[in-house]
């Protein structure tokens, strides 16, 4: 019974341990400011392109050509964010 008590304090003590890593590497890491498709929907709104269009629930033949459009700069834009978010 002894061994066990001493064994669970260890536990009891890396746990600890464990848990103010883990704080230390959320605060260092911090928070992002957008996901990556948050970010991604943002450039689409930026080329009025409706989310229903790119979706395929909406064939809206406007945000269709808006896209191809400026699909050049629109995946120039994206693939900023990609590398950016490795």
């Amino acid at each position: 019974m002894k061994a066990f008590k001493e064994n669970f304090k260890k536990c009891q003590v890396n746990l600890s341990e464990a848990k103010k890593k883990l704080a230390t590497c959320r605060e260092e890491r911090g928070k992002q400011e957008a996901s990556i498709s948050a970010e991604i929907e943002m450039v689409l709104e930026k080329y009025k392109a409706s989310r229903a269009a790119y979706h395929g629930g909406d064939h809206n033949i406007v945000s269709c050509q808006r896209i191809v459009g400026h699909c050049r700069k629109i995946t120039e834009e994206i693939d900023v964010i990609l590398h950016a978010k490795k």
